[in-house]
């Protein structure tokens, strides 16, 4: 077992309903000053993430999968550049997932006006598994909407959009990117 140090506890360990959790009390503790909030948005990623991956398991899609093939089928046809800064996903880290759904038959690739662009549209049975995964997707947000609460849950969606698009303007920024000074400096 992992030891997390005083006062921390494991995920079997952490009650059902904490007060507090434990990545916020290493933040109070000084454990990883300046990054409570990449730390943070992470575990509720990863944690966002798991819950739909159980609740869609039994559809045999993946949440990444989901969010992929929605947003192939709702635009009809897309290019893999725009989807990847539409939805915040590294190139090669979508290379790879629409590489799963095209063996899996769930999308296809097109050559764009220039050979080099890669357009996705979804096929038929995409469509279908898409279809069929939906109210599994639903059952997830609402088991997410029904923890938080309908305010609690408006206010986290809004704020998740605030920090993402903060974050993509910090990216592209146009600021040097140095070492930050230290009192010794």
């Amino acid at each position: 077992m992992q030891k997390l140090g005083p006062g921390l506890k494991s995920n079997s360990e952490r009650s059902s309903n904490p007060k507090k959790s434990d990545a916020a009390t290493v933040c109070e503790m000084g454990g990883a000053p300046g990054d409570c909030g990449c730390m943070l948005s992470r575990r509720a990623a990863r944690s966002v993430t798991q819950l739909y991956d159980v609740v869609l398991a039994p559809t045999g899609v993946k949440a990444t999968q989901f969010v992929l093939l929605r947003a192939i089928a709702e635009s009809g046809q897309i290019a893999q550049w725009q989807l990847s800064r539409q939805l915040s996903i590294a190139v090669e880290t979508l290379t790879r997932r629409l590489a799963t759904m095209r063996r899996l038959g769930w999308i296809e690739l097109h050559s764009g006006s220039d050979k080099r662009e890669h357009l996705y549209s979804s096929t038929e049975l995409g469509r279908e598994q898409l279809e069929r995964a939906t109210p599994y997707w639903q059952r997830a947000q609402e088991r997410l909407k029904e923890q938080l609460g309908e305010d609690a849950w408006n206010q986290t969606v809004a704020t998740l959009d605030r920090l993402a698009i903060a974050a993509e303007r910090s990216l592209t920024a146009r600021m040097k990117n140095v070492a930050p000074r230290t009192e010794l400096s």
